[in-house]
């Protein structure tokens, strides 16, 4: 998450997407997201989030997610992270 930090203001609000069918596997995504956008706040679940982020190693298809419809594609790092933003 760290090569995203400088696309995202601070101020922001992020909506994480993950693909980990174990809760506890998406809960740890989420806390690691956290953890490294600080201040940002990363959600789960949120309708108004300007950003939306994937974990590292989500595959292309994730692109299809309905969770990301309202977003568009702007970046994927060399780990994977695939960063999206609102389009307005």
């Amino acid at each position: 998450y760290e090569s995203v930090v400088d696309k995202i203001p601070s101020s922001a609000a992020v909506l994480i997407v993950t693909v980990s069918a174990d809760p506890n596997g998406a809960a740890a995504e989420w806390f690691v997201a956290q953890h490294v956008l600080a201040p940002r706040i990363v959600k789960r679940v949120d309708d108004t989030a300007a950003f939306a982020l994937t974990a590292p190693g989500a595959p292309p298809a994730i692109d299809g997610d309905s969770r990301l419809q309202p977003f568009e594609l702007v970046a994927v790092t060399d780990a994977g992270v695939r960063l999206y933003r609102r389009r307005f």
